[in-house]
């Protein structure tokens, strides 16, 4: 078993439950008002970034070629097939028009995850080339460079990318720590104090998380901000510093599970899907998101209300967290089978 695995496997579980919040709402509050759902969007994508950029170090040493070729092959190929399948998962719901230009609109902006990854993990593979061929201090200038690319990157998201800014630096920062842990200079153990100071810290924070603190609801580039520009890099700068707490908080409590319940079965669940977390990531936004919404709508339609929300404790905390759990399950057991036919899951995900 794995840390970082373990972690990206807690980060799933995240994403799965966030989505449930919103899917399983049918209009009945305001989601962006509900005080889990700010607590995961508050961290859930930075996690899974500082986790990647911490997993990237290992890749630094292979050239520029085989970091895109590797990319093209692991995040190109299920971005292009699941969107292409969410398109036409449209066409025939939803009765949408069957049209080129709709759907290169709907590759454009579906799964964005997928698609701020791999602009930033080339973003962050060419600054390391570069600065490797600069004698001397080539530490300083690619961090000069990575600043620049961090404020760069929010004055062209929604151009290239989308939300891709909020989340360069908490991947750069993942990366950072990873390098500076093999250099003997940071280490971050198992320590009480050091979690109850981040969880103290990202509980400060989360006071002043508001409406506008959601990029879905204020956006990031200052340019096209609603917002002042020099509001706009405030709320920026915000939301890398909640991130990056909450994403520490959260790894040391994941630390502290690791360390002593490795041996639970839900921990080992956990670990098992934090090794499949883009492969559950593409499924969930084509059997979940949408989906279950749906289902939810239909069922409280029947019902005359939706019996789900009675009581906001229990939906927040067992019932949303109950169902991302089965999907987690479900996606796990299909995974499982999917991997003895190694053609298709290649097809579907890129890798094997």
């Amino acid at each position: 078993m794995s840390l970082s695995i373990f972690c990206e496997g807690g980060a799933i579980l995240l994403v799965l439950w966030g989505h449930c919040i919103q899917g399983c709402n049918t209009d009945s509050f305001d989601v962006f008002q509900n005080w889990m759902f700010r607590i995961i969007y508050s961290f859930h994508m930075p996690l899974f970034m500082l986790i990647s950029g911490y997993l990237f170090w290992n890749s630094r040493n292979k050239t520029l070629k085989d970091i895109v070729m590797r990319r093209i092959v692991t995040i190109g190929v299920p971005f292009l097939v699941w969107n292409t399948l969410l398109y036409f998962r449209k066409v025939v719901v939803l009765s949408e028009e069957l049209s080129l230009m709709k759907y290169l609109q709907s590759v454009r902006y579906g799964i964005w995850f997928l698609q701020s990854i791999f602009i930033i993990t080339i973003e962050v593979a060419i600054i390391i080339k570069i600065s490797k061929r600069i004698n001397g201090k080539a530490r300083v200038v690619r961090n000069a460079f990575l600043i620049c690319a961090a404020v760069g990157n929010l004055f062209i998201d929604g151009i290239i990318g989308v939300h891709t800014a909020n989340l360069f630096v908490p991947f750069v920062v993942g990366y950072l720590y990873k390098e500076r842990k093999i250099d003997g200079k940071w280490k971050i153990g198992l320590n009480k104090l050091f979690l109850v100071c981040s969880g103290i810290v990202y509980v400060v924070l989360f006071l002043f998380y508001k409406e506008w603190s959601f990029d879905y609801v204020s956006g990031v580039n200052p340019m096209t901000s609603e917002y002042k520009p020099y509001i706009q890099m405030g709320i920026n700068f915000y939301r890398w510093i909640i991130g990056i707490v909450g994403s520490v908080a959260f790894t040391e409590i994941m630390q502290l599970l690791y360390a002593k319940c490795m041996n639970l079965r839900l921990v080992k669940f956990v670990n098992r899907i934090g090794k499949e977390t883009l492969q559950i990531y593409v499924m969930q936004c084509f059997f979940l998101e949408g989906v279950i919404s749906t289902i939810v709508t239909i069922v409280a339609s029947k019902l005359g209300t939706n019996i789900l929300v009675y009581n906001m404790v229990c939906y927040n905390t067992v019932i949303t967290l109950g169902v991302a759990v089965v999907y987690a399950w479900l996606f796990d057991a299909f995974l499982r089978v999917l991997s003895k036919h190694k053609k298709m899951y290649k097809v579907l995900f890129g890798c094997v």
